[in-house]
């Protein structure tokens, strides 16, 4: 990610695409933004990273006298749901996979489990609470063995509801 890290022009630059050395130390290749704006002039790029501030989902911070961008409170509110969905569509898609007996793999929740926003983890927690049913029990369970004691206990509560919600 380059929030907090880079301005707006790496920015503009890591989503037009660029091989650049200043995008590249960032590892942004694989990044879902990563040269989507490709073929899109900079300074359209830039008026587009300039309406996200001007709405407020981003803000400059000054870092050494250097304009970085991060979010604002509501635009973290809206990368973490927006994480959260996305996870939650790689969850659904191995409900069945995992129920059939394939190994349940998290990649996107699991990985760098100490660097990841555990609230988007426990948001994610929360949308899977309000739709899944008896069959993602097996997921769930396998799900809460590799999660931190918090995500757990979340995912604990679940199991539990959709357990009794089965029996009764």
């Amino acid at each position: 990610s380059l929030i907090a890290t880079a301005g707006r022009t790496t920015l503009a630059m890591a989503l037009r695409g660029s091989r650049s050395k200043r995008v590249l130390q960032h590892d942004v290749e694989s990044a879902r933004g990563y040269g989507h704006f490709a073929g899109v002039a900079q300074d359209d790029v830039l008026a587009r990273i300039d309406a996200l501030i001007a709405d407020g989902i981003l803000r400059l911070e000054y870092h050494d006298g250097f304009p970085l961008l991060a979010y604002s409170d509501r635009g973290l509110q809206l990368a973490m749901r927006y994480a959260a969905e996305e996870w939650l569509t790689v969850l659904r898609a191995q409900v069945p996979t995992v129920r059939g007996g394939a190994p349940l793999e998290l990649p996107l929740v699991m990985a760098d489990i100490q660097n990841r926003n555990q609230n988007t983890v426990l948001l994610l927690a929360e949308m899977v609470g309000n739709e899944a049913d008896s069959d993602w029990l097996l997921l769930l369970r396998l799900w809460a063995a590799r999660e931190t004691r918090r995500v757990r206990a979340r995912l604990h509560a679940i199991i539990t509801a959709l357990e009794t919600k089965a029996a009764g």
